[in-house]
């Protein structure tokens, strides 16, 4: 889901190439070398129920490699020169709805901004940078961009 909101706020610039088990979730499209991740989480998770919200968490592990198509390449790393960690922050079950863009919380970080780690916290990602609103998401990935 989260995929799918990001590819309608940030433009034809960026293809989405995500499916399988690809490297990276977004191309841009005039140069394919720089490619962006979307890392996701949410407060509610429909299978389960809980007393006490969860810390969201991210995973950043590096890869091993990545699919392209159905051939595997073996190249360990992050592919991805900017993440995308978007967090659904709505805990009220009444009201939470993935498909409403408002719900969402995102923030843009460089590849090269982010901890060594497997995982992230939210608390981490926050620390690192801003949140975005959905409308606000094109101009922070394209800063990211032009960062590089």
């Amino acid at each position: 889901m989260a995929e799918i909101i990001v590819e309608a706020a940030i433009g034809p610039e960026w293809e989405l190439c995500s499916g399988d088990w690809g490297g990276w979730d977004f191309e841009y499209v005039s140069d394919r070398a720089r490619r962006f991740e979307v890392r996701q989480s949410a407060a509610l998770q429909t299978w389960l129920p809980s007393k006490k919200p969860k810390h969201p968490r991210f995973d950043i592990r590096v890869k091993k490699g990545y699919y392209k198509g159905a051939e595997w390449i073996p190249h360990p790393g992050r592919h991805a020169q900017i993440y995308v960690f978007a967090y659904h922050a709505e805990r009220d079950r009444v009201v939470a709805d993935h498909r409403d863009v408002s719900q969402w919380r995102f923030h843009v970080v460089a590849t090269n901004q982010r901890p060594a780690s497997n995982s992230i916290g939210y608390a981490n990602v926050i620390s690192l940078c801003e949140a975005v609103p959905w409308t606000g998401l094109r101009n922070a990935v394209e800063r990211a961009r032009d960062g590089l």
